[in-house]
């Protein structure tokens, strides 16, 4: 199951509650089955204000989304876990023709006959974009291939205010003053000064305090949302509240509708009662007195809020069934759920105060799945709706069915460290893949260079097949890239019934090849090669390591091969009873590793005569080893004739020999 833990979470809490869905005693008293019980009692409730839940209503834009949502103009995006707003994204031009194709009712129209090249009539929104094109809305975009819409392009500041300009009718701008940054001159300077002057806009305040328009900035759903609100009047938006029930459930008695916590306090009702879900035909009171035509049925009550210039809200209480007239239920209190609503968890049921102990079913999404006082709640459970009956029967009495409060089943959570890469990080060298401890199996992603690849539009969703196809092919193992670019290993663990986990590493730089592993591993070498000999080990001298690694510097500067003299060694360390001198070189695109170079560097000695004899030398004993690497930048010619640029890494090695 996909979520993300960014974006969503699961809220895991001990819950206790109880939501009273028939008749009980008071709460201080033992139940008991003889006469009318009647109490107030909160009723499972349908309906009310909608609400996106990436929107609280802290968010700065919460009225103008929440009012969107609640007349109709959006549905929002869905996601695994329900809808969402996804407010800070940008605003695509298909959104925005269904945005203004609902706002406008969602009309009839004669069809133009001229379509556009890139919206078929199989095209998701195709209905709203041609409407646009009908009414004058949008002209399209020219391109070589003919009049095109762009649907998935994201919609410009400039472009919405021509929607909206022309939806209003293209009024007057006299005496108007637009925004510093739309001169007169601009394409769209009429509908922008327009925006201003009928304030759907006030701008974009830069630090200096000047107040711009931005009319190339690409504008997010939020602000679409603050828009178009504004164009409405900025109309009210009706916060729903709890819906109760009150009364007992039998025939002769009255059960009450309670609306209460509403906003704003202007708020009126109506009220419709249903019986078996139908309306009941002139029950539109907040009470109902129960006839003989409502025994046995289940009977609820929708509430519509209306305030003046908002969109209505309705909400519909939870059901009872109505007993019949001199047969009282069985008393009893509502059943409650202890624990923590999660996969992987095991619930309690309490099952209250009863004359008769009741029998416990589980219940999730209405249906049964269980019974008894404890559940253990597996992946199939999860994002379910769970609750618990208790359900009494006796000879005499009607049977009575309690029950409790409804609880998401949250994801499990799945745990795990953040992922690091050990070894060298350094062009061509292998490293290794460290997850730490997880409780569920991580894949792993190999990220090159993911700072230009997010800032490319790329994204890490392991169920993107672009992002697939975008990773490096590595599983616990990978070998570096090119010097300079980056690595970051991405960790993501599935398992059913649980929440997915997504866990970065730091980001490493690849480093070029480290010279002083050549250098160590070109001396083990050599040593490991006398000894086989019956040859003395080669002791190391920095003073002759610095004059080596100098010589070869010098030799990249100048890009040949020679050998250092005498007296340049003397530089460094004053020749004793002798010296000599072995040079390599390797050049290529791209590098090998630290080890591959020293043992390349090795073997070419070996098979080199002159090379090998300075190797073989009983009488060397001290020895100084350097290596540079270097890049040259140059040009080639292509079959075609063009050029292109080339880079070249060039390895020079130096093994000083001396007697000492």
């Amino acid at each position: 199951m996909k979520t993300s833990r960014t974006l969503a979470s699961f809220a895991t809490a001990f819950i206790t509650a109880a939501l009273v869905a028939g008749v009980v005693t008071p709460a201080a008293a033992a139940p008991v089955p003889v006469g009318p019980v009647t109490a107030e009692a909160a009723t499972a409730a349908t309906g009310g204000t909608k609400h996106f839940p990436d929107v609280p209503k802290s968010h700065k834009f919460y009225k103008p989304i929440t009012w969107m949502y609640n007349v109709g103009l959006t549905t929002g995006i869905k996601q695994g876990n329900g809808a969402v707003y996804d407010g800070y994204s940008r605003l695509s031009r298909e959104a925005m023709a269904a945005f203004l194709y609902r706002e406008a009712g969602s009309p009839s129209f004669k069809m133009p006959r001229k379509k556009f090249i890139d919206v078929p009539s199989g095209h998701k929104f195709y209905k709203q974009i041609m409407w646009m094109y009908a009414v004058g809305l949008t002209t399209g975009v020219k391109t070589p291939q003919g009049i095109a819409f762009q649907p998935k392009a994201q919609l410009s500041r400039e472009a919405m205010a021509a929607f909206m300009y022309r939806k209003a009718g293209k009024p007057s701008i006299k005496g108007a003053r637009g925004f510093s940054d739309v001169p007169k001159s601009h394409k769209f300077y009429t509908a922008i000064t327009w925006m201003k002057k009928a304030g759907l806009s006030t701008g974009i305040k830069q630090p200096n305090g000047t107040v711009v328009y931005g009319p190339q900035q690409r504008i997010s759903r939020e602000a679409m949302a603050a828009f178009l609100y504004r164009e409405a009047g900025n109309p009210a938006v009706i916060e729903s509240g709890k819906l109760t029930l009150s009364g007992t459930a039998a025939v002769g008695k009255t059960l009450t509708a309670k609306p209460n916590g509403w906003a704003p306090a202007s708020v009126t009702y109506s009220y419709q009662w249903l019986a078996g879900g139908k309306n009941l035909r002139g029950a539109t009171d907040a009470k109902l007195p129960l006839t003989a035509s409502t025994e046995g049925k289940q009977v609820s009550v929708r509430v519509t809020a209306s305030v003046k210039g908002a969109p209505s809200v309705t909400m519909t209480s939870g059901s009872q069934t109505i007993a019949p007239k001199g047969l009282e239920p069985i008393a009893g209190t509502t059943p409650t759920i202890h624990g923590v609503v999660q996969v992987g968890q095991t619930v309690t049921a309490e099952p209250g105060a009863w004359t008769i102990e009741p029998t416990l079913t589980w219940l999730a999404d209405g249906k049964p799945v269980g019974t008894g006082n404890t559940l253990t709640l597996t992946p199939e459970h999860a994002g379910k709706k769970l609750s618990v009956e208790a359900t009494a029967a006796a000879q005499g009495y009607q049977t009575a069915t309690l029950t409790s409060r409804t609880f998401p089943v949250a994801l499990a959570q799945i745990t795990g460290t953040a992922p690091t890469i050990e070894g060298p990080i350094r062009s061509a060298e292998t490293v290794t893949a460290n997850i730490g401890e997880w409780s569920v199996a991580p894949k792993l992603y190999w990220v090159m260079d993911i700072d230009k690849y997010l800032a490319n539009g790329g994204n890490l969703d392991p169920d993107d097949f672009d992002f697939v196809g975008s990773m490096y092919g590595c599983d616990t193992t990978c070998s570096m890239a090119k010097v300079g670019s980056t690595i970051t290993l991405l960790a993501v663990a599935d398992a059913p019934g649980h929440e997915r986990l997504t866990l970065l590493s730091p980001t490493y730089t690849v480093d070029g090849m480290d010279t002083a592993v050549v250098e160590q591993e070109i001396h083990r070498l050599i040593n490991e090669y006398r000894a086989s000999q019956g040859l003395q080990q080669l002791v190391w001298d920095d003073r002759l390591a610095l004059g080596a690694r100098t010589w070869v510097q010098h030799l990249n500067d100048i890009d040949k091969l020679s050998h250092s003299t005498v007296e340049w060694r003397n530089q460094w360390a004053a020749t004793t009873w002798g010296t000599g001198e072995n040079i390599f070189r390797t050049c290529g695109t791209s590098f090998s590793t630290a080890v591959h170079e020293a043992e390349t560097a090795y073997r070419q000695w070996l098979a080199s005569p002159s090379h090998l004899r300075n190797i073989n030398t009983s009488s060397w004993d001290t020895t100084g080893i350097g290596v540079d690497v270097r890049k040259y930048e140059g040009t080639e010619t292509t079959p075609w004739g063009t050029t292109r640029p080339t880079t070249t890494w060039c390895v020079t090695s130096s093994q000083i020999f001396e007697n000492r």
